[in-house]
């Protein structure tokens, strides 16, 4: 029953991009995909690849994930939607139909829900897609857990749970390529992003239960003061009071519930946004901003979350409630008065709003500046102790203090007043003008009662705008500053992503990579950084570029590799136009080692920061082969000096490698990645000669085409 349940859900290997399709058109993502790419005759990768290009087209990424053995359950409950690819090991060697797939979409205790070819959600047991995937691995250690377990006397339930964790034990660090995620990319317009996560639907569902809830309140109130003018008492009433009382307590709680979740999930792709646009910026900007800017970027996508968190919805709560104002005001004759007066009250609000915005948007500027200020203080210490004068230690920090202090007074003294005094005087104005009703006799005293509600609710809803304009205030400063990183995280690929010719070269005698009338200019430069370059570089070249230091050898080394784009002339791969390349696949092919200080040793194992740009989790054979380019580049000492040895933890955060064994690790990072073209910018620069001799012999003994950039 389990493999035909399996039968029925799968899809032919072939027909991979025809079942994302269908998943794009069902789970509406906005943008029509283009025709499906034919992936008959293809292998496992040369098809992944063209799925992935393909798919790119259409804003949709699907990318491969690798994961341990330890994670595989957690995996396929969890990372839902994704395509999980299923080998027939008894089908026919080159069967096209031999591998199928699963569109997961999504999983409980015991299934897993996959879109099946006819378009219909079908479950398949989650024990058995996980026997399908974990049966190859399993296999190598099965006997000797089984035999470990009769040795022990184990029976039953007992020796399945003990088998188990011996394979854990011992296969719970191997890695198994098991799956490609399908998300709607983040290149993909927003509202598309938002409907896709449900936020709308959330956030609808919240204003409703908000408004319900309101209205039962407003219902229950007008209940009581009908019992009021009975002049006795009536069970009936109270019942209905108490009925329509404990209505609002599971609307309101739904609100929440709505509420926190929408916020939650907006906060998720907010920062997914950010992440994505981080990467998309050009290294010019990343450099001018530096990394005090970006610390301060980054504590403004907390201020966004935070922002949504307390102003967002809540704003939109206080409308609904000033609605619901409105409308009570408007069933009394007298009403229009105290309507002009709210909204006059309203446009005051906003007026001390906008103001707040003006000196909150001085205040981040000034917090910008001090987030940028502490950051150099940090990286440069010794720099500070040692060079700068004792007395102008602090003479900036005290300048950016004092700057920082009269903005934050400023915000504060608007704050203050919009929250503590202006809307909280509504009450005041509202009985004033109920009095004046009262004196000019428009209004009668069965009116009286849904006055005072409407007054008292008004002066709740103003609370609440008072207490959310700080709030929106942020939010509005914070998407300004932000607003760089969303138009990257946004701009649309120009590449054409699935041309078949990009995996394989077409024309054999083209060179590997060469340039024509290749010119560049750093923004707001005077002269240009590379002009009308030409050359070619062909399979096999082992190139030397010399140059002084300031004469635009990083910049041609960075057009290369794609990091940054020509102003004028072509850059071409075996003939093949840069611009039909996506930037990813363009950086595998031409790989830059930058400069040391441009380069980066992250806090995490050392073998990690070697196969980062190979694969992760790695295999065996990937430590093995890393191990050995390390030796190979003279890094045989100090891994068997670490205790970890290449599961040692290194960085800033772990062991402190010197200036030369920084540079091996690029290097050796570099070499692990298997380019077309490597390019060393100055990685030699701080070797000793023989250190640098069995480097060097390393590099050309391992990289196909190698430039090494260097001083005369």
């Amino acid at each position: 029953m389990s493999e035909s349940r399996l039968a029925a859900a799968a899809w032919p290997a072939v027909l991979e991009s025809d079942a994302i399709a269908t998943l794009a058109r069902l789970r509406k993502w906005g943008r029509e995909l283009p025709p499906a790419p034919d992936l008959t005759g293809l292998d496992a990768d040369q098809r992944q690849k063209q799925v992935r290009l393909w798919a790119e087209q259409g804003a949709i990424d699907v990318d491969p994930v690798s994961i341990t053995y330890a994670d595989l359950d957690a995996f396929l409950r969890e990372a839902t939607p994704y395509i999980l690819p299923l080998v027939d090991p008894e089908a026919t060697p080159g069967d096209p139909f031999s591998t199928t797939v699963l569109v997961v979409l999504r999983a409980d205790r015991r299934h897993l829900w996959c879109l099946s070819p006819d378009e219909t959600p079908r479950p398949v047991p989650i024990a058995t897609v996980r026997a399908k995937i974990a049966a190859p691995l399993e296999e190598t250690v099965r006997e000797e857990s089984e035999t470990v377990v009769a040795a022990a006397g184990l029976q039953g339930r007992a020796a399945v749970r003990a088998r188990d964790a011996l394979m854990l034990e011992q296969l719970g660090h191997r890695s198994i390529e098991i799956a490609s995620l399908v998300r709607l990319s983040p290149r993909a317009p927003l509202r598309h992003q938002i409907a896709d996560a449900g936020i709308w639907r959330l956030t609808f569902l919240a204003l409703m239960a908000q408004v319900i809830a309101q209205g039962v309140v407003i219902l229950s109130w007008l209940t009581l003061g009908d019992l009021s003018l009975l002049g006795g008492f009536a069970w009936g009433w109270v019942d209905a009071w108490s009925l329509l009382l404990l209505t609002s307590i599971p609307a309101t709680a739904a609100a929440f519930w709505a509420e926190q979740l929408a916020v939650l999930k907006l906060g998720a792709l907010i920062k997914r946004l950010l992440l994505y646009g981080i990467t998309r910026l050009d290294p010019d900007t990343m450099r001018a901003k530096g990394s005090g800017q970006f610390l301060g970027l980054a504590m403004e996508a907390d201020a966004l979350e935070l922002a949504g968190l307390g102003g967002g919805l809540l704003a939109i709560f206080a409308i609904a409630r000033l609605f619901m104002v409105a409308t009570l005001l408007a069933l009394v004759d007298s009403g229009l008065i105290l309507i002009a007066l709210l909204v006059v009250w309203i446009v005051g609000a906003g007026v001390i709003g906008v103001r707040l915005w003006r000196h909150t948007q001085a205040w981040a500027q000034t917090y910008h500046a001090l987030a940028g200020d502490l950051q150099e203080r940090m990286a440069g210490h010794r720099t500070y102790i040692v060079q700068l004068p004792r007395g102008d230690w602090y003479a900036r920090e005290d300048r950016l203090l004092a700057d920082y202090w009269g903005r934050s007074l400023a915000v504060d003294n608007h704050l203050s007043f919009l929250v503590g005094g202006f809307t909280r005087s509504w009450l005041f104005v509202g009985m004033v003008g109920l009095a004046l009703i009262l004196w000019a006799g428009l209004t009668d005293i069965g009116e009286i009662g849904i006055i005072i509600l409407a007054v008292l609710y008004g002066q709740l809803a103003l609370t609440m705008i008072g207490r959310a304009t700080p709030s929106l205030v942020q939010l509005a400063v914070a998407a300004r500053e932000l607003s760089p990183l969303f138009q990257a995280a946004r701009r649309e690929r120009k590449d054409a992503a699935s041309d078949p010719t990009l995996e394989q070269p077409t024309d054999s005698d083209a060179p590997l990579l060469a340039g024509r009338d290749l010119s560049f200019r750093h923004p707001g430069a005077r002269t240009a950084a590379v002009e009308d370059a030409h050359f070619e570089i062909r399979d096999g070249d082992r190139i030397l570029l010399e140059g002084p230091s300031g004469g635009g050898k990083s910049t041609f080394a960075a057009l290369l590799s794609g990091l940054l784009h020509q102003e004028t002339g072509s850059l071409t791969w075996h003939g093949i136009e840069r611009a039909a390349f996506p930037a990813s696949l363009w950086h595998q092919r031409i790989l830059n080692v930058p400069q040391f200080h441009e380069n980066h040793v992250f806090a995490a194992t050392f073998a990690f920061n070697l196969l980062m740009g190979r694969r992760w989790p790695p295999t065996e054979e990937d430590l093995r082969e890393a191990d050995q380019v390390c030796r190979e580049l003279g890094l045989g000492p100090l891994i068997d000096h670490m205790p970890g040895g290449l599961q040692q933890m290194v960085g800033e955060a772990g062991w402190a490698l010197s200036h030369g064994e920084r540079s091996r690790l690029f290097v050796a990072r570099a070499l692990l990645q298997d380019a077309d073209l490597v390019i060393l910018d100055e990685s030699f620069a701080s070797l000793d000669p023989e250190t640098l001799r069995k480097a060097l012999g390393c590099v050309l003994s391992r990289a196909r085409t190698v430039m090494v950039i260097a001083h005369p």
